[in-house]
């Protein structure tokens, strides 16, 4: 995937509307706060200290990124 600017929520409906994914923006709205949350918590469950707080810092650095940029674009995309 090329992107012109980091979490570019577009490209990402973009890209899943050239896998045939019918309702993309939707799903990007619905569902990527969802797959953080899954995230989030399967790091915690599964990653050992000190790899686990490290992965959940940078999970939570790029959530805060990628929701913030999906809310800039809130019924843009």
């Amino acid at each position: 995937m090329t992107l012109t600017k980091a979490f570019d929520p577009s490209a990402l409906v973009a890209a899943l509307k050239s896998t045939g994914v019918a309702d993309a923006e939707k799903l990007v709205n619905d569902a990527l706060p969802v797959v953080f949350d899954w995230l989030n918590s399967s790091v915690s469950m599964a990653v050992p200290a000190p790899y686990g707080m490290i992965v959940s810092t940078v999970l939570s650095e790029l959530e805060s990124k990628a929701l913030a940029a999906l809310n800039v674009s809130e019924g843009k995309i």
